[in-house]
């Protein structure tokens, strides 16, 4: 009985000291999630290519001039005779480049986190004193920690979809004629106009060279039609012409571009694949991928000899 009293009478005097003392330890569960994070910086919400570029754009004249020889018979013809030449030239041209369209790109993100506090005991500081609170956190991961009720997540929507254009804007006009009278009656001359060559007018607004329209798609691309000589073994050229036609994957160039100007090639729809992973020791989130949407063959020597 007297060792009983001793033992409990040492817990009642060493509980009090051990409690005023003892550390506390807080931990909350923050379950970060966002689906509007912009992929392209801090505050961004879109990412776009806006490239349009005017490659050529020159304008001649416009020029326009009038000579004429016309004498005026006196009467009783009293009308006039001679000639008149008059000629005018007007061009004006612009090579575009546009790359448009190729907007979007977002991250989802799931970000679910254990942050643990470590606050000092009781009695271990002064009023106005600093003190120094240690905290940490991690990812949750039901994989790793089965007792986590989510599971860390990122997912990137990359931009996939546009407008590659490369298009001319043209407006050529030209005439030259000569203005000429008939005396075939001298009492009823008449004038007649002889075009020294045809009027030119030529206007086109937006004529593509190159398009591929993803959006709606489209595409144009310059095409040549060819066959081989059975006897000769030659490339003949049949035409040369613009393909259009609903789009069909991957898009390539005619096997002849190469043989003819050394560039051969083929384009696909980019469909990014998403990889992701948790950095331990960076305590981050990574997400990347790639797509081998374009391919190009290029024999120099022939590009430059062409």
């Amino acid at each position: 009985m007297k060792n009983l009293l001793k033992t409990f009478f040492f817990i009642i005097l060493f509980l009090p000291g051990y409690l005023s003392f003892s550390q506390n330890t807080i931990i909350h569960d923050i379950p970060w999630h966002s689906d509007t994070v912009g992929m392209w910086g801090s505050g961004s919400t879109a990412w776009s290519i806006n490239q349009i570029d005017t490659l050529v754009d020159f304008t001649i004249g416009p020029y326009s001039d009038q000579y004429s020889w016309v004498y005026t018979m006196p009467w009783p013809i009293d009308d006039s005779v001679g000639m008149i030449f008059d000629y005018g030239a007007y061009a004006s041209m612009q090579l575009i480049f546009e790359m448009v369209g190729w907007s979007g790109g977002a991250v989802k993100v799931n970000y679910p986190t254990k942050i643990q506090m470590d606050f000092p005991p009781n009695g271990s500081f002064s009023n106005g004193s600093w003190v120094t609170i240690p905290s940490e956190y991690r990812e949750q991961d039901t994989i790793v920690h089965p007792t986590d009720y989510d599971n860390w997540d990122i997912y990137a929507d990359w931009p996939d979809a546009g407008k590659i254009e490369l298009f001319i804007n043209m407006d050529v006009q030209a005439h030259a004629d000569l203005i000429y009278s008939n005396p075939s009656d001298p009492f009823n001359i008449t004038w007649d106009t002889l075009h020294v060559f045809e009027p030119i007018n030529i206007n086109l607004d937006t004529f593509d060279i190159f398009l591929v329209d993803l959006v709606n798609g489209e595409y144009v691309i310059p095409w040549v039609a060819y066959h081989v000589d059975p006897f000769t073994g030659n490339t003949i050229i049949d035409s040369v012409y613009f393909l259009h036609d609903s789009i069909g994957w991957p898009l390539q160039f005619p096997p002849i571009f190469y043989d003819l100007i050394g560039i051969s090639g083929d384009i696909s729809i980019p469909d990014i694949q998403n990889y992701t992973k948790w950095i331990e020791n960076e305590q981050r989130l990574y997400t990347w991928g790639n797509d081998e949407y374009l391919h190009i063959n290029l024999d120099i020597i022939k590009f430059v000899e062409m």
